[in-house]
Order: structure tokens, then sequence, then C-alpha cells
């Protein structure tokens, strides 16, 4: 029996498709869902506008965009430097929590009620299995490949240390 289903979510089209199925699977098992967010470390002024654009709250955290002060950060990437923008831990808080908060208001347009959110800091693979673990939950929904950037072809994706780490089941989609 499913009770409880934890859904790991970055903004993502895979991580949307996930939010759409955990949400048919919480309808059809009368479960819970832990919506969980860990800060986009990684992702650039770029992707987090993106994701802004896509889910309706870009005017929101516009002003918080346009502030960023850029501070190019320069980093080897497999023998080719490349610039990176610091984006201040503020502004990615202020993007999860607007990204859980509208993930979370789909959910209870489907007739979902007993969600929880979180927007956490830290490794994201690491941050799913604790709360999958601390939650209970009876099943892992989450996406393949997300919004991560080139280290993870090397180190290993997030999905797939999940799924070789997590105690309960886990749906991944494609």
């Amino acid at each position: 029996m499913i009770e409880t289903i934890l859904v790991a979510l970055d903004g993502s089209e895979r991580s949307d498709q996930a939010l759409s199925l955990a949400g048919d699977m919480a309808l059809k098992y009368n479960a819970r869902v832990i919506l969980l967010h860990t800060l986009l470390h990684s992702a650039s002024i770029g992707d987090l506008e993106d994701i802004a654009e896509r889910y309706g709250f870009s005017e929101q955290i516009k002003k918080d965009i346009d502030d960023i002060d850029v501070v190019p950060v320069l980093m080897d990437v497999i023998g080719s430097e490349r610039a990176l923008l610091y984006v201040p831990v503020e502004v990615l808080r202020i993007v999860g929590k607007l990204y859980v908060e509208k993930a979370a208001s789909h959910l209870a347009e489907k007739g979902l009620s007993n969600v929880k959110t979180y927007v956490v800091g830290g490794q994201p693979a690491p941050e799913i299995l604790y709360y999958a673990q601390n939650e209970d939950a009876d099943l892992i929904v989450m996406g393949t490949r997300g919004l991560g950037d080139v280290k993870s072809l090397v180190l290993g994706s997030v999905s797939h240390k999940v799924l070789q780490q997590s105690k309960c089941p886990c749906l991944l989609t494609k």
C-alpha cells in the first residue's frame, strides 16, 4: 500500500512529469504527498528565469534577479573554461518557495489536500534520501535527468544515486 509519496522537484520538464504522475497515484491510493525542492545552486540566472516564466511567477522574482550582482566565477569544465554567475541563496530560496507553492496548488486543483512542502539546501540526493526516510515515504517519484550541470555526467546523476541508496521503491520519469 502506498501511503506517502515523496516527489523531488527541480523545475525541469521531467520534474513536472514526476509531479503529475505522483498526483495521479496519490489520488488513486489516497496518499499524502511530500514535495521536496533542493536549492538550485548550480542553476544559471537563465535557468531561474525560465522556471519563473514557465510557472507564472516571473514578475515576482524579476526584481530579485535583476538586482543580482554579477560575480563571474571561472570554472574548469572538462578542459574548457566558462564563466558562471553566482546566484545568492536568498534568490534561490524565493524561486524554490514559489515553485513548490505552485506545485502544491497544482495538486490541490486535482483534489489533493494532504500535501507537505520543503525547500532545503544541501546536495539533492542525500536530502531526498533523508526526507524519504524521515517522512516514511513508501515511494519516491522524480525525473531521470533534471537541471543538473556537466558535473553530473562525471559523478553520476541524482536519480541514479537515489535509486541505488533508497530503502523504498523509486519511480523515475523520462
